[in-house]
């Protein structure tokens, strides 16, 4: 089926419904080739930055090669570009280059201020880029500089405003976060010498690691600027000028918790079909709302510190009203929160182990794909996460497949439900379901209840 484009929006506390950026400028390109080179000069003379000495200028025609790249990944024009200064710690290029490029380029019309940032929702400006204004050749290279592993500290609400989240110092992570970057460059040394390529000429060859609330343990996700992309268009990326495809660890979050409690059997491929309103909702009006209210409910229960009560608050407002439209009425759901959580927990016995473990989550998700890099990093195969998925080479499928079973079974001790997902000759996005391996687990709904008990009473002593 043909994948239907979508307006990216959000909602802030400050401003209302706000368009997003689909694209940010990543501090990792340069020109590919001297043609290149020579365009992006000619670009910064016509904005008369301070092109003085070989250094600098190395500086300037970064800072414009990723404002380039950011700008042609972008589907809607609409651009993120960070202004804090813990953004820029290290190389290519510091914030002082970053705000002197941007203040150019507003002033010549080539970006114009599509939205302000909101301090109290976190949320960074955004740039409508005017595409007229620019150059519509050029080949860009990822150069391989910069951090390769983020610690950011802990974001706390401070008089009703976010704060935190900032990146820290590496000295003070010595020397468990020496051993990390060692493991990333790695990964990056395989990635420059296989590179991601665009339709577009611009070639990814760099990732790095970033953890939250100033710790090892929290987070551990590894970014790249293909991730920003829609999955229609990363599946339009070759390795080697081969197509990839994208291997998907289905209904990550539940699927870790499941196997980590060690109850029950293995998820099927679409869990939430597991839900009795879920599934009283197929074939009616409210089957998409009903599972994706599902999906945020059992998220936000696992992922929320303290106890679950409540409806989540809603990100959607009223195009007439201008009104936050609460959870319940969005999802058009007509029964109380204790409801739908009881048919959640029915559902998923062992949520209630989960939550009482408190689980990172995203830091388990996070081990279980890098283990895959380095199973197929050493045969030889480049991967490119994307956060619970992994880009690979169409011929690299099986290989892929079998990385990441055996990391996740290593990990959680069984296996998760996982698809793949290519382009095919029409170039519209073909998703597969990849059958497991082992054979589901046997054990009855009584013999998991049971278990069930004895952990809670496990925990209680």
């Amino acid at each position: 089926m043909a994948v239907e484009k979508q307006k990216r929006t959000l909602v802030s506390k400050s401003y209302g419904t706000l368009d997003k950026a689909d694209a940010f400028v990543y501090r990792d390109f340069e020109p590919a080739d001297e043609a290149t080179r020579e365009t992006i000069t000619k670009l910064a003379n016509d904005l008369g930055l301070p092109l003085r000495g070989k250094s600098q200028s190395q500086k300037y025609i970064r800072c414009l090669s990723d404002f380039l790249v950011a700008s042609r990944a972008s589907e809607e024009s609409l651009i993120a570009w960070p202004a804090g200064a813990g953004e820029y710690n290290g190389p290519p290029y510091g914030l002082s280059v970053a705000k002197v490029t941007r203040e150019a380029l507003l002033g010549k019309g080539m970006i114009t201020l599509h939205q302000k940032a909101s301090k109290r929702d976190g949320l960074a400006r955004v740039f409508r880029v005017n595409r007229n204004k620019l150059p519509a050749s050029g080949r860009f290279k990822a150069h391989g500089e910069g951090p390769l592993v983020i610690v950011k500290s802990k974001k706390v609400m401070v008089n009703g405003k976010n704060s935190g989240g900032t990146p820290m110092g590496r000295k003070q992570f010595e020397p468990k976060i020496k051993v990390l970057e060692e493991q990333v460059k790695s990964f990056n040394k395989i990635m420059t010498s296989k590179p991601l390529e665009s339709p577009k000429g611009i070639t990814f060859g760099r990732c790095y690691r970033v953890f939250n609330n100033g710790s090892l343990q929290s987070g551990g996700r590894l970014y790249g600027p293909w991730q920003t992309l829609p999955e229609a268009k990363r599946l339009q990326l070759t390795i080697e000028g081969e197509p990839v495809c994208e291997i998907d660890l289905k209904a990550s979050f539940l699927s870790i918790s499941n196997g980590l409690t060690g109850f029950g059997d293995v998820l099927p491929f679409d869990p939430y079909q597991k839900i009795r309103f879920v599934q009283e909702a197929n074939g009616t009006d409210n089957q998409r709302l009903h599972r994706d209210a599902a999906k945020l409910l059992v998220n936000a229960y696992l992922c929320k510190d303290g106890d679950f009560k409540k409806f989540p608050k809603s990100k959607t407002k009223d195009k007439v009203s201008g009104k936050v439209i609460p959870f319940k009425k969005l999802h058009q759901l007509e029964m109380s929160f204790d409801y739908y959580l009881a048919q959640i927990h029915a559902a998923f016995p062992f949520l209630r182990a989960a939550k009482s473990k408190q689980f990172n989550l995203m830091f388990e998700e996070s081990k279980i794909i890098i283990e895959a890099i380095e199973i197929m990093q050493a045969q030889g195969v480049v991967s490119w996460p994307v956060h619970d998925s992994l880009l690979v080479k169409k011929s690299d499928r099986e290989k892929a497949e079998a990385a990441l079973r055996k990391a996740v079974t290593s990990l959680i001790g069984r296996e998760v439900s996982m698809d793949c997902s290519f382009l095919d000759e029409n170039g519209e996005v073909i998703t597969e379901v990849i059958q497991t391996k082992c054979p589901t687990a046997t054990d009855s709904h009584n013999e998991t209840i049971a278990a069930l008990e004895s952990f809670s009473l496990g925990e209680a002593a």
